[in-house]
């Protein structure tokens, strides 16, 4: 069953199956993808508040393919309850095997807890047990018909809003529509704690880049508000997130943005794994980089290359408006996805210059993958 939010006005059926489920179900898991960012975290940490305050019966263990970034947001309340996979793969395996429920959050293809990834094969064998429920709730694009069938997420229920800014904002809205947390007079109100809110807020202010970017309306700012309201103290987190990084961090984002290279309305960078060990690279060190150069006057597409491992370049795609990066992510590679506004990709070579050259010959094509739909994302 495949549930879209986009028109929910007031609770529907389909939304108390969903508490019928949580009600019902005695272990769960929640699961988020690869590399996970501020989203990842605090869509996984929120929901897990909210089920072991409103379900104290459902035991949920929280599971994540790593967690070893620069900004790891360990500072979320509950963050040391999460499993890292690579690192407590045992544990990790003990609590899908005695799982009733999988929840994954944030992502909408198994390839993003990494291709090939172990994990993947333990979640869909837990999915064929007898009894086992799948819920996937997320804010990207559904796969392409094409996609890799092994990659698909065959999920009992789907709740997807492809509009929404993040999968934090989409469960705030389900807490609406399933209790009406905004009524203060609401029994349920008392079950999205302080810590809830604050993972939930995080999860939209990084998502948004600090409500700037990917299309936040005002209902977003008034699910931060009602957030902050709960308890989230929204300046304490703009602080942990943007402004704790180590010295690394700034001395790389400031070698990336002068090696960056324009070419009418597009920007790129390229980072090998020569910069990346000048810089002491670590997990997240060039967050939000491929976004920072859409703050050119003129640039409407950038591209931010990275050598994650040796020979593959991950490449993160931006455009707020002109251009539809999911379709220039399946160019770079067919695996490559995300939104229109928000993809990536990847580039399989060992040199910098192939992956200059891929960028050139995109941008030669680029009205090729001009975005029909024009509404402002900036």
């Amino acid at each position: 069953m495949r549930l879209r939010l986009e028109d929910i006005q007031s609770p529907s059926s389909h939304l108390y199956d969903l508490d019928k489920i949580f009600s019902t179900s005695k272990r769960a898991v929640i699961v988020s993808h690869k590399d996970p960012d501020g989203d990842a975290f605090g869509s996984t940490l929120g929901l897990w508040h909210f089920l072991t305050n409103r379900y104290p019966e459902l035991e949920a263990t929280m599971i994540m393919p790593n967690t070893d970034l620069a900004n790891d947001f360990h500072f979320l309340p509950g963050w040391y309850e999460i499993l890292s996979y690579d690192r407590q793969k045992e544990d990790a395996e003990r609590a899908i095997a005695g799982a009733d429920l999988i929840v994954c959050l944030d992502f909408n293809n198994w390839d993003r807890l990494g291709r090939k990834s172990p994990l993947i094969q333990v979640l869909k064998q837990a999915k064929e047990r007898k009894g086992v429920r799948l819920i996937r709730i997320d804010h990207h694009e559904e796969p392409d018909a094409g996609a890799p069938a092994d990659s698909v997420i065959h999920s009992d229920l789907a709740i997807v809003k492809p509009k929404s800014p993040s999968t934090c904002e989409i469960l705030v809205l389900l807490f609406e529509n399933l209790y009406d947390m905004v009524m203060e007079q609401s029994s349920q109100y008392k079950f999205i704690s302080k810590d809830c809110a604050t993972c939930l807020y995080c999860g939209i202010m990084t998502d948004t880049i600090n409500f700037t970017v990917r299309n936040p309306n005002a209902r977003t700012f008034e699910r931060a508000a009602c957030l902050i309201m709960l308890g989230a103290n929204n300046v304490w987190l703009y602080n942990k997130t943007y402004n704790e990084k180590p010295v690394d961090v700034y001395r790389l984002q400031a070698a990336v943005a002068a090696s960056t290279e324009m070419e009418n309305d597009a920007a790129w960078y390229i980072a090998d794994q020569a910069m990346l060990q000048r810089y002491h690279y670590h997990n997240g060190y060039l967050e939000g980089m491929p976004d920072k150069a859409l703050s050119i006057s003129g640039i409407e597409l950038s591209f931010g290359a990275r050598e994650e491992t040796p020979g593959m370049f991950k490449v993160g795609i931006r455009s707020p408006q002109k251009y539809d990066c999911v379709k220039i992510a399946k160019a770079l590679n067919p695996n490559g996805g995300g939104h229109s506004y928000s993809a990536n990709g990847t580039i399989h070579t060992d040199k910098k210059e192939d992956v200059e050259n891929v960028i050139r010959d995109i941008l030669l094509h680029k009205e090729d993958f001009a975005n029909r739909n024009t509404a402002n994302r900036r």
